[in-house]
């Protein structure tokens, strides 16, 4: 995939929503390799994007100017991999999205308790 930024900029990020599928993604600004990242995630295929990992790479510390973004997915042994690009700008968030069980679970046993404790009280 290659990107061209609209306006000048010394920072970009890359969010991608990944998977078993997902793998080694090489980044290069403006011809020069930045990054080697692993967007692969323990999550099973072709799953909503809520249950999947958001991952989010920043690249900081560019020249404040156009830049070209070159993304290529470099797999692992020379297998080929998917890569899944969720977004890509100037403002993205720098913090990974966790997984919904990891939300879920404790939420539901926090209720699962609070119930508990409410049929205590009314006995």
């Amino acid at each position: 995939m290659l990107i061209s930024t609209e306006y000048p900029t010394s920072e970009f990020s890359i969010v991608f929503a990944s998977d078993r599928n997902d793998g080694l993604v090489k980044v290069y600004v403006d011809g020069d390799l930045i990054e080697e990242y692993n967007t692969w995630a323990n999550v099973d295929l072709t799953q909503p994007l809520e249950y999947q990992v958001i991952k989010t790479l920043k690249i900081t510390g560019l020249e404040y100017e156009n830049h070209n973004i070159k993304i290529v997915a470099s797999g692992t042994n020379g297998d080929p991999n998917d890569v899944t690009i969720y977004r890509y700008g100037y403002n993205c968030p720098d913090t990974q999205v966790p997984e919904f069980p990891t939300i879920a679970l404790p939420v539901a046993a926090i209720i699962g308790i609070a119930f508990i404790f409410q049929k205590r009280n009314e006995e």
